[in-house]
């Protein structure tokens, strides 16, 4: 797609996207030529009696994960802005590098269990702390202590497996599952920027990648373990980049 046909049906697009233009000074359209979607950023400067100037646009391929497509802003990051992508990078990676090796260590039964342990439930605090420095400290604590309970409950349910018991099992499932819808609608809460239905499904596949990698790792199939933990790196970034843009949207930074 041509970037004059871009900008023609960005103006089109206007009246549509009024609210976030009005907002941001930016808003997005999604386009298709023949299979290939696009999703396109157009910024400008609006003014009273003159319209839209300055346009300028940029195309991207639609994000599609898990037959999952993602209508959301891709940012292109400013060096003002980029320290938030990189903390919010950082800290889902430790998120699902630490959930790894306290799922080994709990299987193989470790002498290194309890030090991972302690440093896994060191990352809800860390994103408690980051958000804090944008919502205060309730709002904070509160994240934290969500993800620190998906995080026990995460580990609670490999306790029940490691032991056969079924029932138990079953109900920390249940519970994980729970946790992990009352994080999205949390988020939303805060952020409205941060799609309630978008965050419920990648937190949905969140769980069922950890589920994926334990059971992995407890048939002895280390290699598929590896794919799903890449697998779930691309997911858990592109989780990052969301909480990162849905901050730097509502506080326009």
């Amino acid at each position: 797609m041509g970037f004059s046909s871009v900008l023609r049906m960005a103006t089109e697009s206007v009246n549509i996207a009024s609210s976030a233009s009005l907002l941001y000074n930016a808003f997005s359209i999604t386009a298709s030529r023949g299979n290939v979607k696009m999703f396109c950023e157009i910024e400008g400067a609006l003014s009273e009696g003159r319209g839209w100037t300055h346009l300028r646009a940029q195309t991207y391929p639609v994000m599609t994960t898990h037959g999952k497509e993602y209508s959301v802003f891709q940012f292109r990051p400013s060096q003002n802005n980029q320290a938030i992508y990189q903390t919010f990078r950082r800290l889902w990676y430790e998120h699902i590098f630490w959930t790894r090796l306290l799922i080994l260590s709990a299987i193989y039964d470790l002498p290194d269990l309890e030090a991972v342990t302690e440093r896994l439930l060191r990352n809800p605090t860390d994103f408690g702390k980051e958000l804090q420095q944008f919502y205060g400290a309730g709002v904070g604590r509160t994240l934290a202590l969500m993800v620190r309970d998906h995080l026990v409950l995460a580990s609670e349910l490999l306790k029940a497996i490691l032991a056969g018991d079924e029932a138990q099992a079953a109900e920390m499932k249940r519970k994980w599952y729970d946790n992990a819808e009352e994080i999205s609608a949390f988020m939303n809460r805060i952020n409205p920027n941060w799609n309630l239905s978008d965050w419920k499904f990648m937190w949905q596949e969140h769980l069922r990648m950890v589920e994926a990698e334990a059971e992995q790792i407890l048939q002895q199939d280390h290699a598929a373990s590896i794919d799903t933990f890449d697998t779930m790196e691309k997911q858990t970034q592109h989780m990052a980049e969301l909480m990162a843009e849905g901050l730097i949207r509502q506080f326009r930074l």
